[in-house]
């Protein structure tokens, strides 16, 4: 006789509470292809949603310190906000949280290890971000990627329902700290090969799902095979 367990409640309370206070962004996921259909431009400036496309220029200097300033700011955002992020993850793609937990960890390492080298003035040109569900969280790493490479705006492109929240809250999150030229566009992931958001980052796959490299204290191959086994599948 097979005995079997019930599986243990994942709590997603902060998900569910997180949801229902924004009504606007559960109707889109509630009829994601729906609305995005009807709405050619659907774009969530961190602030409102809006119809139209917007030209994120900043016209003012931006000094290095500030703008390393506000990426240690997102990075405490980041823990504050890491249950949310995680109950998110598990809610709309049954992620694991600890996988989720993983990859903030080395998302907040990157934000807070950016180097700016020198100040700028900051530009129009748009730098793409594409989010689909293959796509793990680990992605918005490519916004540190983005502004240090080329002084630009960045816009999120989230392809599916399924990461909507996860990348409405991290465009939210940037804008608390006074990244304001972030934003996320809700478009059908039939507009976009899969491989679009490859292109964009130069053609570095394992870039963006964080799987370049696997660094370890030890320089043996058992400390390896330790580190892979113990971190996030994703990541």
């Amino acid at each position: 006789m097979e005995l079997k367990f019930d599986e243990i409640p994942v709590d997603t309370t902060l998900a569910k509470e997180f949801i229902e206070k924004n009504k606007q962004l559960c109707k889109l996921y509630n009829d994601y292809d729906g609305t995005v259909k009807k709405n050619p431009v659907l774009i969530f400036n961190g602030t409102q949603f809006q119809k139209h496309q917007s030209v994120l220029f900043f016209s003012h200097f931006l000094d290095s310190d500030q703008i390393s300033k506000m990426f240690h700011d997102l990075s405490s955002l980041l823990k504050r906000n890491a249950k949310l992020f995680a109950q998110l993850e598990y809610h709309t793609r049954k992620i694991p949280k600890k996988d989720t937990c993983a990859q903030l960890k080395l998302l907040i390492q990157s934000l807070q290890c950016a180097p700016f080298t020198e100040s700028f003035y900051a530009s129009a040109d748009t730098a793409k971000i594409f989010m689909s569900f293959e796509n793990p969280l680990l992605s918005f790493r490519d916004v540190v990627d983005k502004l240090d490479d080329v002084t630009r705006s960045v816009k999120i492109v989230n392809l599916c329902k399924e990461t909507a929240f996860i990348s409405y809250l991290f465009v939210k999150l940037c804008h608390e700290v006074g990244l304001d030229y972030i934003e996320v566009e809700f478009q059908q992931g039939s507009n976009f090969p899969s491989d679009s958001y490859v292109k964009e980052s130069h053609g570095i796959k394992g870039y963006n799902s964080g799987t370049l490299a696997v660094i370890t204290e030890g320089s043996d191959i058992d400390s390896a095979i330790d580190s892979v086994l113990s971190v996030s599948k994703q990541v």
